[in-house]
């Protein structure tokens, strides 16, 4: 009887979540934030264990910034190569 509340807890817990995910993933959307489901999860948990969210947005922001100028970068390389 005891294993089975705990399994149910557990199942409980798991149901909220998930929700939650679903929630942040879909307000992150709106927001457009261009986040996936993956790394919004990664960063909810570094954010549970203690990381500033501040500097936790800071560095996301920085790191999005610098893929950006990446991927001008390497398209400006491809497209005076082939001319």
């Amino acid at each position: 009887m005891k294993l089975e509340k705990h399994w149910t807890v557990s199942l409980i817990l798991l149901v909220i979540a998930i929700s939650w995910c679903k929630v942040m993933f879909e307000m992150s959307q709106i927001l457009n934030c261009g986040i996936d489901q993956r790394t919004l999860s990664i960063l909810a948990s570094l954010v549970e264990n203690g990381v500033n969210p501040e500097a936790l947005a800071a560095v996301v922001k920085e790191l999005k910034r610098e893929s950006d100028a990446l991927k001008v970068s390497v398209q400006t390389f491809i497209s005076n190569f082939w001319l």
